[in-house]
């Protein structure tokens, strides 16, 4: 298992308190994204496109230990605002109803998957 590095971008529109990050790539052998403290960010939503290959599910999950190194925190699935977990197996936008203290997205099950995690997050 390896864990897919976060990168925050930068775009001349971005409004002012607005975040962006993605993982690119989170596969079935590279199956995590590297968490962030988001706690800050409290109006979250994640947008997971690419390649689904077979029974190929993307979790947003999320962890409240702080008080522990973020490869070590236990971390739980994420709920939409309709209290939907956020397990999903085709492309899609969700806004993220908790606010955890971690966050990532993470594959959980599959083969031949390939896909792209974009939080957009705001103060």
């Amino acid at each position: 298992m390896a864990v897919i590095a976060v990168a925050e971008l930068d775009h001349p529109f971005k409004a002012d308190g607005v975040r962006v990050f993605k993982w690119a790539n989170l596969t079935e052998t590279n199956n995590t994204g590297e968490p962030i403290p988001a706690a800050y960010l409290a109006d979250k939503s994640v947008h997971v496109r690419g390649t689904w290959g077979t029974g190929g599910h993307a979790a947003i999950q999320g962890s409240n230990e702080a008080d522990v190194a973020p490869a070590s925190a236990n971390y739980t699935i994420l709920s939409d605002p309709q209290g939907n977990t956020i397990d999903l197996t085709a492309d899609k936008i969700e806004a993220v109803l908790e606010n955890p203290y971690w966050i990532r997205p993470a594959i959980t099950a599959g083969t031949g998957v390939s896909v792209s995690v974009w939080l957009v997050a705001k103060r």
